[in-house]
Formats: structure tokens, sequence, C-alpha cells
């Protein structure tokens, strides 16, 4: 049997070796967070402490102090963990913008417990979004046990949601609301729901609407439910991810659970298969990629292991808030990125390629919503749609029978977003029409569906008519009917 402590030392170990560069750096810290972690669950607050200064990444550390300050709720007895928890606090502008908002509401509780409910008031007024003020006020509130100081908090949290910006006020309003729901102040509550510019009930009507077309989407990504998990299935995935810091990650998992007591498994871990430091892994798919060269694009996205469990997800590609700095330069590298798509995927297999996909434009970047905002110029627009052609003439042409998934078949449907916006809708159009002369199947089978999504729009139910009135020879009854279909904007 290997205890937690010496699974714990063989991970520290195991992250010492990888080498001190550049390219390892999310690894290093994704490593040392694992350990640090592991010895709160320990309850061996010296050695968890000791791994924050070789935390170099923000968002590391970031996560590190969340989980010791949940910490320090339980074990509010040691002063270097109320140290740790009053400087996360008097410091918390600095940490805010890595947070979320659940992280801080998590972190009322414990914050009140080692420094009281002043901390947390005094907290509120130091965070820069007045919605993270508001959640972390209500939390608050909900603790309170003095009627009158518990209504001054939700009042002070409705002050904060009536200064955020408009489209997120009638979320943050809906905390009040719910806050003075719960403390069964009738009058209060009213009046919140009156500030707010939607029905509330509407409002979790329509949320719990798009929940579900986001499992819906997730679904068709994941597909069924696998069998049960066990420690030597995890093992082996995590060989096959070749990943470095799954490996500690693993090791961490074994001693959180109090050790290990299985032979095969310990040998394993004593391979050079398990021992030995893999290549550099590509980036958190939730960082920044407005600097990315087309090649590490392509890297990002297709260079990552196939997922073989829903739950391995957040341990190939990260965590994190999405968003890109410089939409202009991330959309010209995209552009080059589709011109050259059939270059850039083939090292790659079309496994990969096709989960890439998913991730451009399904969670993190939703390429089809991006391109409706204002964050990008309609020249650009064009431009960038326009190149969508590419990968389909060049790539999946050649590939379609090697897919097994839907990445390309949903392009255009994931594209359109639901909504219209004229530029992108004329230059999907031209593509889609390019895409019907191609000789492939499955690549007019895309563009049938691609035009089905953008009707009501006059322009697809010449276009598609053409095309049967050119192809009716050698396409089968259920083709014919199902062109007909998108022709009217009623296939799936």
């Amino acid at each position: 049997m290997i205890t937690s402590v010496g699974l714990l030392s063989i991970a520290e170990g195991f992250a010492r070796r990888i080498p001190d560069d550049p390219s390892y750096a999310d690894e290093r810290n994704s490593c040392w967070l694992n350990i640090g972690v592991s010895y709160l669950k320990q309850n061996d607050f010296d050695a968890a402490f000791s791994v924050l200064h070789l935390l170099t990444d923000p968002m590391a550390q970031v996560l590190f102090r969340v989980a010791a300050v949940r910490w320090c709720g339980e074990h509010f007895e040691y002063d270097a963990a109320r140290d740790l928890v009053r400087d996360t606090v008097e410091n918390i502008e600095k940490w805010e913008r890595l947070m979320y908002r659940s992280d801080l509401s998590d972190l009322v509780k414990p914050i009140c417990i080692v420094l009281g409910e002043e901390a947390v008031q005094a907290m509120s007024w130091r965070l820069k979004d007045p919605f993270t003020a508001t959640t972390v006020l209500v939390t608050l509130s909900g603790g309170l046990q003095d009627p009158g100081v518990r209504r001054e908090t939700l009042r002070t949290a409705e002050e904060f949601a009536k200064s955020v910006r408009s489209g997120d006020r009638d979320y943050a309003l809906r905390w009040v609301v719910r806050g003075y729901e719960s403390a069964q102040l009738r009058e209060d509550e009213q009046r919140a729901r009156a500030e707010m510019s939607q029905d509330f009930e509407l409002m979790n009507e329509s949320e719990a609407q798009i929940l579900e077309k986001a499992n819906e989407v997730l679904q068709l990504r994941v597909g069924p439910e696998p069998d049960p998990d066990t420690p030597g299935l995890k093992l082996k995935r995590y060989l096959d991810y070749q990943f470095n810091d799954l490996k500690v990650s693993y090791l961490t998992e074994l001693a959180d659970a109090g050790g290990i007591d299985n032979w095969e498994i310990e040998q394993l871990i004593k391979t050079a298969a398990f021992q030995s430091i893999a290549p550099a892994r590509p980036p958190n798919i939730y960082k920044d990629p407005s600097e990315y060269t087309v090649e590490f694009l392509a890297w990002s996205l297709f260079g990552r292991p196939v997922i073989q469990r829903p739950e391995d997800r957040p341990n190939i590609d990260g965590i994190g808030d999405f968003w890109i700095s410089n939409w202009s330069r991330f959309v010209t590298t995209l552009q080059e990125f589709f011109q050259n798509f059939a270059k850039l995927a083939t090292p790659f297999t079309t496994s990969q390629v096709e989960q890439g996909l998913w991730y451009l434009f399904g969670e993190p970047f939703w390429l089809g919503s991006q391109l409706d905002s204002d964050n990008i110029s309609e020249p650009q627009i064009i431009a960038v749609t326009e190149s969508m052609y590419y990968p389909f003439r060049d790539y999946y042409m050649k590939k379609d029978k090697e897919f097994s998934g839907s990445a390309f078949f949903m392009w255009w449907d994931n594209f359109s977003s639901g909504r219209h916006n004229p530029a992108k809708d004329t230059a999907a159009i031209g593509v889609l029409k390019q895409m019907l002369n191609l000789p492939n199947q499955a690549c007019r089978d895309a563009a049938l569906h691609g035009l089905n999504h953008l009707v009501p729009d006059m322009r697809v139910a010449p276009i598609i008519d053409a095309y049967l009135s050119e192809n009716r020879q050698s396409l089968s009854n259920e083709q014919i009917a199902w062109a007909r279909h998108c022709r009217d904007g009623k296939a799936n």
C-alpha cells in the first residue's frame, strides 16, 4: 500500500522534474496547485502553504486561495491561515477578475467565521464589479440574524444591482429579489421586481430553456453516459492522454481517497511510462488567443487528446472565463487558419479535428455568436465567412468517410447562432452555394443544412431548387425529400 503521504511525496518529486521552461508553465502550476489543495485535504496547512510561492500563474494562485479560505473556515485556529484569509480579503481587487462570482459568494461564510461579517461588508466595497458585490451581500444577508441589519444589507445590495450595466442588471436584481423573498420582506421584494425590465418568472423560464438547449448540444458531443469509472480505468486514460499534470492529479486524487492498496496500480505508478516527462501540452483552451500564430491556434484547437469521458474535460481543456482582447487580430488569424485548413489539420487525427471545431463553434469560442457582435467589422465578418469554404473543399471533401460525428455537418447551424446578420448571411449564402457544386455529397448535405438555417431568407429556395434541378437524377428519393425540407427551413 502507498499512503497519502507517500503519494504526495511521489507527486512532488514528479512536479520538480518538469522542465523550468515557459512552455511547461501551465503544467507546473497545475501540478503544484493540485498538491497544495491535496495537502489542505490532509489538514497539513504548513505543507500546503509552502506551495503558494511556487504558483506563478495568477489563476492558480486564485484557485489555491479559494480552496485555502474555504479550509480556513473550518480550521480558523491557525494564525497563518487567518493571515492568508485577511490578505486575500484586503487585496481582493487583485484577485477579483480571476474569480467566479460563485467563488466569492462561497467564500462569504468562511470569511465571516474567520474575520467577521464586517470584513465581508468591507470587501464588498472594494469589489470593482457591482454585480459581484450584489451576490456577496445577498449571500451575507442569508446568514445574518438581526432583521434590521439583514434588511439594510439587502438594500445596499439593491443599490449595487441598480448600478450594473443594462445587459446584466436584471440578473443582479434577481439575486436581490430572492434575498428579499428569503427574508420575507414582501414590500422590498415587490419594489426590486418593479425595477427589473424583464418579468422575473419569464427570466427563469427562458433560462431553463437555454440550459436545456445547451445540454442537448453537449449530448451531441459527449454521447451516452459511459460505464462507471475506476482508478484502473482512469490511470489508463491518463497514460493515454500523456499530460504531465494529469499524472500528478491522479496521485493527488489517490491521496485524497486515503492512499492506494492495489498492487497493479502501485506497479504502474513506478513504470517509465508513468514517470517519464511528456512534451508540453497545448495551452488552456480559455486563454486569450489574440496573439496566437495560425500554427499555434491549430495546435491549441486540434493538439489535445480526444476526451474519453466527460468528467475529464476540465483536465484536458483547463478552466476559466474565455475572452478575446483583440478581435480584429484574432479574426485575421482565423481567416488564414480556414484558408490553410487542410495543411494545418492534416497532422492531427480526424477525431482531434472534430473536437477542435466544437471548441471553435461551441464552448468556449461560440464563433457564430461572436460574429454577430460589435467586436468585428463588417469587412472582416465577410472575409472570415468566405474563408470557411476551404475547410470543406480542401479537407472534409477528402476525409468525410473518416468522420463519425457531426462537426462539419453542424458547422453552419452553429455558425448561424439563431440570429440573422445581413453581411454574414450574404457571405454564408455565397459559400453554401459554392459548396453545393462540390463533387461530394457530405459537403452538399452540410450546405443544404446550412441553407435550412438561413430560412426565411428569400434567396434560399431558388438556390436549393436549382440544386435539385441539376442533380435530381443522381439523388435518392430520401435525399430529394430532405433537400425540400431544407428549402422550407424544416430540417433538423
